[in-house]
C-alpha cells in the first residue's frame, strides 16, 4: 500500500523476498491483498522475461545481458507465488507461473557447467555442476550456485507433487 502504490506493472520491482513473505503471511493473517499483490509481482516478472526465440540462448532470462542469478531469484519467488496460488485454488494462475518458472530454469541450466562447457577452464573437474554468472562470464560464486539450486529444487517439488 506504500512502496508499490500506483506503480505500473512494468515498473514494479521483481521482489522475490516480497513473494516469499506474501506466501507465508496468510498462515498468520489471511488477507486478499496478499494474493492481489503477488499477482502483480508475478505479472511484472513474466512481462520482463525473454519468451521469444531470439536470441535462443536468452529464453527464460532477464536483461539484455542475462545472468543466471537474476533468473534464479525470480524463479525462487515464482515458486513461492505458485504455492500461494495453488493453496488458494487459483490453478490457472499457478500454472502460468509454473510455465514462467520452467522458462527461467531452462535458461539457468544453460549456465551450468557440464563437461563440454567446462572443457577449457583451468580446472574443469572443479567446475562441474556449478553455475556461472552468465553464458559468457564463467565465474562461479556460492550465491550463483545456491540460488540456481534452490529454484531448481522448487521446480522439482512442484513436479514431484503433480
Amino acid at each position: 500500500k506504500v512502496r508499490d502504490k500506483g506503480v505500473k506493472i512494468e515498473n514494479l520491482e521483481h521482489d522475490h523476498w516480497r513473494l516469499y513473505g506474501l506466501n507465508e503471511l496468510p498462515h498468520f493473517k489471511p488477507d486478499p491483498i496478499y494474493l492481489e499483490h503477488a499477482e502483480k509481482i508475478t505479472k511484472a516478472i513474466m512481462l520482463a522475461q525473454y519468451r521469444k526465440s531470439e536470441p535462443l540462448d536468452y529464453f527464460g532470462s532477464f536483461y539484455k545481458s542475462p545472468r543466471s542469478t537474476p533468473a534464479a531469484v525470480r524463479a525462487e519467488g515464482l515458486y513461492a507465488a505458485y504455492q500461494l496460488f495453488s493453496r488458494n485454488h487459483q490453478h490457472d494462475k499457478a500454472n502460468e507461473i509454473l510455465e514462467a518458472m520452467k522458462a527461467c530454469i531452462q535458461y539457468q541450466l544453460g549456465t551450468q557447467f557440464h563437461i563440454e562447457r567446462a572443457l577449457y577452464l583451468p580446472n574443469p573437474q572443479r567446475a562441474l555442476g556449478g553455475f556461472s554468472k552468465s553464458l559468457t562470464d564463467f565465474s562461479i560464486r556460492i550465491d550463483y550456485v545456491q540460488h540456481n539450486l534452490s529454484s531448481i529444487l522448487g521446480l522439482y517439488k512442484i513436479l514431484r507433487n503433480q
